[in-house]
């Protein structure tokens, strides 16, 4: 029902692309992660929603303009643009705000200011102001986050490249010659990895073993905690969650509840009295480290295989 009340309303909406989002509506499933056109859309319904069942005694009313100042007391006095008005409450939902440079960012801008060249620190992707970028320009872009998929569009569109499918259906990109050059790089110097398939519902969680509210509090009492001491809790709350998944998908004749009360104990021991193969065991050099040989080789090696749909989802199994 609720698929064909979004194909419905996507129909009834319009916009760029509608026909495109009411089928990703259509084959989305309950843990899916949806195009973000498709939440745009999602956001407008759920608005005309509240309009649509707002108590008799509660009205709505839109207005679109900037805000200067909000005096708190009682009531709220609020200056937009066009006017100054006194409310009982506000609520101000305000995304993600600019935040002071810490050093290092300080300094990048210092030098970028003393040598005429461009800096924007970390925000909000689709409000940094970058028009004074041309087609000569190198650019690094430092981060293979979220953000870096953003502004590799923001740089990139409107600039005369397009896509070709192949006949696998893979996009691949032909640039016209007029973006920049990106540079893509990461501190750790590898990409985060892809998200497996989600099957979890929202607020399925795991429950921490290790880096528990008490041991946290413990390491606060007792003055701090070294980050190696950090790090190796960290490392044995993954390999709980780890093996516990994999002894219930590959190994069932395995006593699973044994396992964990003897990993709790004593982790390292525990997962070398299981003897498993190499390829099972949990590799941390392997995920963190960069892989020997040609750089651009085995990054896009690396790449090409993290992205291809992960076989193993993200299901507690407990």
């Amino acid at each position: 029902m609720a698929k064909r009340e979004a194909e419905a309303y996507i129909a009834r909406t319009g916009g760029p692309n509608a026909p495109a989002f009411a089928q990703a509506a259509k084959g989305l499933g309950p843990n899916d992660y949806p195009p973000r056109g498709l939440y745009g859309y999602y956001l407008a319904w759920f608005y005309d929603q509240l309009k649509q069942h707002l108590p008799a005694t509660m009205t709505l009313t839109f207005r679109q303009e900037s805000v200067a100042q909000v005096a708190p007391g009682a009531p709220y006095t609020v200056t937009a643009a066009t006017s100054t008005e006194k409310y009982d409450g506000v609520v101000m939902a305000l995304g993600t705000l600019e935040n002071s440079l810490t050093r290092e960012q300080a300094k990048l801008q210092q030098f970028a200011q003393a040598h005429h060249r461009f800096y924007l620190p970390p925000g909000f992707p689709a409000e940094g102001e970058l028009s004074s970028i041309n087609h000569q320009d190198v650019v690094i872009l430092r981060g293979l986050g979220l953000s870096f998929f953003d502004f590799v569009s923001r740089l990139t569109e409107g600039r005369g490249g397009f896509f070709t499918k192949t006949a696998s259906s893979e996009l691949v990109y032909h640039a016209s010659g007029r973006e920049p050059h990106l540079l893509a790089g990461s501190r750790r110097g590898l990409p985060y990895h892809a998200k497996a398939r989600n099957e979890k519902a929202p607020g399925e969680l795991w429950p921490a073993r290790f880096l528990t509210t008490p041991q946290l509090a413990a390491w606060q009492q007792s003055g701090g905690v070294t980050g190696r001491q950090f790090w190796q809790a960290l490392q044995r709350e993954v390999g709980f969650v780890y093996y516990s998944l994999l002894l219930a998908e590959r190994h069932p004749g395995i006593d699973l509840t044994g396992f964990q009360s003897d990993y709790l104990q004593q982790p390292e021991k525990a997962v070398a009295a299981l003897q498993l193969p190499a390829s099972e065991r949990l590799n941390w050099d392997a995920l963190t480290a960069v892989p020997e040989g040609d750089l651009q080789t085995v990054i896009q090696d690396y790449l090409a295989a993290d992205a291809k749909p992960p076989s193993a989802a993200a299901k507690p199994a407990r």
